[in-house]
């Protein structure tokens, strides 16, 4: 089915084969990642936005997307938050903060190689860009940031307008 776990994965699996070269339809791989839930899909999907080759380059939309997968706990999201946010947020400390702490949580998550020493390098230089005080606030965000599996929350504590479960699925409305 559409949510179990198995499918969500294999999906995303396709998505990566297609865009490699192993499908012929890119256009199938980008309707992959848009209609999955899971994280690397999430963060898959903001890199279209934010290469812009196979659709409209967007680092607002890809900012979204990463923030998305970011939420639920996916290291290279981290990474590429850290990225665009450091080169987009040049006069503004705050963005500047957020940056940093995602790029400890990348370079603290990612596993060893090209990615992790990257995010390490990003982390490096933005500690010298914010200095010592905001590096430690970017620190502590680090340190207290929760992604949403870990949190324990209800439908009825999500705000907007009442959410509801389509009766016999598990699907929300």
């Amino acid at each position: 089915t559409f949510f179990d776990k198995n499918a969500i994965i294999d999906r995303h699996n396709k998505a990566i084969e297609i865009l490699d070269g192993f499908g012929a339809d890119k256009k199938e791989a980008i309707k992959l990642y848009r209609m999955d839930s899971y994280a690397g899909s999430q963060n898959n999907f903001g890199d279209q936005f934010e290469i812009g080759k196979l659709l409209p380059k967007d680092d607002l939309v890809a900012v979204y997307w990463y923030t998305r997968a970011s939420e639920r706990g996916e290291p290279t999201a981290y990474y590429s938050l850290s990225t665009i946010l450091l080169e987009k947020c040049q006069d503004n400390i705050d963005g500047l903060i957020l940056a940093a702490q995602y790029a400890i949580l990348a370079s603290e998550q990612l596993p060893e190689g090209k990615n992790r020493i990257s995010a390490t390098e990003t982390r490096e230089a933005l500690r010298s860009i914010i200095g010592p005080e905001n590096y430690e606030i970017a620190e502590t965000h680090a340190r207290n940031f929760r992604p949403i599996y870990k949190e324990k929350w209800t439908l009825g504590d999500s705000p907007g307008p009442d959410v509801t479960v389509v009766p016999g699925t598990g699907a929300l409305n």
